[in-house]
């Protein structure tokens, strides 16, 4: 099998890293309210949300509707039916993971949990979203991406990966359009289960990889840049938390990090922008973080 694997494994390794990532100078940014802000610094920890309960819940249909839109296509060459309804199959399951609040399917599933960063770090449509509280005051803190990474704890059975948010329908397409073009020639050559069973296993983790990593072009001011964790499990119990928004107990995993990585933290437009950089001076002192304090630039308009 080894042959095979190899053609497999390199399709595979071509597009997983197609995902464009930041340089070791670049600074990445978690937008959050107040009391979000102080709650990270106070556990040392970042929360990652758990894929099926983001904000925008048309997420996963979003991509679902995407990659079943380039199967029939197929760029003008010949699918494979089996291949066809595989592959749409595979992409149904990750976007329809629950319906009336049980697993449509019985089998070890990958939960993805995600952290949203943005590569601005003074983006408007960001601060609006977290300035909604009574005070209208928001915050960001900078990262530098390699120690941060390198400071999370990869449990057993998980894995990290990160990337930049591609927005673009047609550079959608084209990937993923491309990708099951080169899957299905090789599938075409392939004369055992064992070996179809191995393809399907590396397609659907890519199928998974890009689900986390295209969003609508409605989003794309957000210039979000993702981490995320990656968590092999069957149907039983895990080691998550709760926490309750808008009546909603929405799943989440906790893992600490190295708060020396903070580098900046940025203050929303604000009337009392005096106030709150002398509040996050003292805290930096408090809390032995060296990080640049930054007011946005963007004109306050209430």
């Amino acid at each position: 099998m080894s042959e095979v694997t190899n053609r497999v494994d390199e399709v595979y390794n071509k597009y997983i890293n197609l995902i464009e990532k930041v340089n070791e100078t670049e600074s990445i940014y978690h937008y959050t309210s107040p009391s979000g802000f102080l709650g990270i610094l106070d556990n040392k920890a970042l929360w990652f949300t758990d894929s099926d309960f983001l904000n925008d819940s048309s997420e996963s249909e979003y991509f679902h509707d995407t990659f079943s839109s380039v199967i029939p296509k197929g760029n003008g060459f010949y699918i494979n039916k089996s291949f066809e309804f595989k592959s749409y199959f595979i992409s149904s399951l990750h976007a329809n993971a629950y319906h009336d609040g049980k697993m449509t399917y019985e089998r070890k599933r990958e939960f993805r949990y995600l952290a949203s960063f943005s590569t601005d770090g003074d983006n408007l449509s960001l601060w609006n979203y977290y300035t909604k509280t009574p005070t209208k005051v928001g915050y960001n803190f900078g990262i530098n991406l390699k120690p941060f990474i390198n400071s999370i704890i990869i449990d057993s059975g998980q894995r990290l990966m990160h990337g930049k948010v591609i927005y673009d329908r047609k550079v959608q397409e084209s990937i993923l359009s491309n990708m099951i073009e080169e899957y299905t020639a090789i599938y075409k050559l392939l004369s055992y289960t064992y070996q179809r069973n191995y393809l399907f296993e590396k397609l659907e983790d890519n199928i998974v990889y890009f689900s986390m990593f295209m969003k609508n072009e409605a989003f794309a001011s957000e210039n979000e840049y993702r981490i995320a964790i990656i968590t092999i499990s069957d149907l039983g119990k895990q080691d998550v938390l709760f926490r309750e928004n808008g009546g909603i107990f929405i799943p989440f995993i906790e893992k600490p990090f190295d708060i020396n990585s903070i580098n900046r933290i940025g203050i929303s437009p604000t009337n009392r922008s005096k106030f709150a950089e002398q509040s996050i001076q003292k805290l930096k002192i408090e809390r032995e973080i060296d990080a640049e304090v930054f007011l946005s630039e963007i004109p306050l308009r209430y």
